[in-house]
């Protein structure tokens, strides 16, 4: 019995966060990021950033096609580095682990034979310095696979001949592989389990919305929508986008999606000083208030409702979830000086008018 593996993309020679996109559809195509989560696994294979140099076409392979069939594929690799490298080649798989979208490789479980689907020539390749090395490899799909794979071609740095100006090169590269295999009982169950803010209560923007996205199903999903915010009187002041690129979430995965709103006359920024962020005694970045003139009658204040619309394409039609919760902003520092500049304003009034009438009375007393 084939056991699918839970997978997602990822293209990290540099970072080990990133997100996948791609059309909300699950065919065939060669050119999509995705931001995946991922279950824990207990054997995690870390991608180590460093001076790891190397451009990859493509950067993730994504494919729907048949039990029983073969694909030739191949990567290219350019070495922008000064010197050849011998590369090995691996094949991981890829689990969902965090909910913001980090990726952590694993070795594949027992009894997940997937990974002998991927075939390569040989499993070190020689790099020259610029330029495009080919790396081809075949995938056998067995008759009984079904749903979901997903792995991860890794191309690791392996001494010796790492050498650069006598400096090491220890770094990888991976390029996702995406694999439907199309098959009766696909399921694209999911629920939309959490929309909220940061906070309740916000004294200048940004409003930062949260979203918990889980697929149910055996195929990853990509769902996207927006965010429309209405003020305490119904009007409509902002359209926001959910998941613009198209990012997966795996089966059994659950996937946190941000979204910030700070479209306001006055809003909170990181306050810098020579280029770099400030940040507070506790090293806590320092934020302060920014007039924004050109958006004079976007002042933000009172009660806001918003309403989260997720959308699921299947191969049937799509599937509406939707959530809605409520903020409030309230400049209570402007409204606040306001308030006593008004009181001010009003005894300097009273005490003008009192002068005025008592030097009244005294004319008129004289005469």
């Amino acid at each position: 019995m084939v056991l699918p593996c839970l997978s997602i993309f990822f293209f990290l020679p540099l970072t080990q966060v990133f997100a996948i996109t791609t059309n909300p559809t699950l065919t065939s195509s060669k050119t999509f990021k995705a931001s995946p989560t991922l279950p824990p696994t207990p054997t995690i294979v870390p991608i180590t950033p460093s001076a790891f140099n190397y451009q990859v076409r493509p950067t993730v392979f994504d494919f729907t096609t048949s039990p029983g069939s073969t694909l030739n594929e191949e990567v290219k690799l350019f070495n922008n580095s000064t010197s050849s490298n011998i590369l090995k080649i691996q094949i991981k798989r890829i689990d969902p682990n965090d909910t913001t979208g980090n990726i952590h490789l694993s070795n594949f479980p027992p009894g997940d034979d997937s990974a002998h689907w991927l075939k390569f020539n040989s499993y070190q390749v020689v790099t020259p310095p610029q330029q495009w090395t080919t790396v081809p490899f075949q995938i056998t799909i067995p008759k009984d696979a079904a749903y979901g794979y997903y792995w991860a071609i890794v191309f690791s740095t392996e001494p010796p001949g790492l050498h650069q100006t006598g400096a090491s090169l220890v770094g990888s590269v991976a390029v996702p592989i995406l694999l439907v295999a199309q098959k009766g009982g696909v399921n694209y169950t999911a629920s939309f389990t959490r929309f909220d803010t940061d906070q309740g209560f916000y004294e200048y923007p940004p409003v930062t919305f949260r979203m918990d996205f889980k697929n149910e199903g055996n195929v990853h999903l990509r769902p996207i929508g927006n965010i429309f915010i209405k003020d305490w009187q119904g009007k409509s002041v902002a359209t926001l986008n959910i998941n613009p690129s198209g990012g997966a979430t795996l089966p059994g995965g659950t996937r946190t999606y941000t979204v910030d709103w700070d479209d306001s006359f006055i809003t909170y920024e990181t306050k810098m000083q020579n280029g770099q962020p400030v940040y507070n005694s506790s090293g806590i970045i320092e934020k302060t208030p920014v007039i924004h003139f050109n958006k004079l009658l976007d002042m933000r204040i009172g009660q806001y409702t918003a309403t989260a619309i997720l959308v699921v394409q299947t191969d049937q039609r799509d599937v509406p979830y939707q959530l809605t919760t409520t903020f409030f902003i309230f400049p209570w520092k402007i409204i606040a000086g306001v308030v006593i500049i008004a009181l001010l304003i009003l005894l300097g009034l009273t005490f003008s008018i009192r002068s005025l009438i008592l030097s009244v009375r005294r004319i008129f007393a004289k005469k």
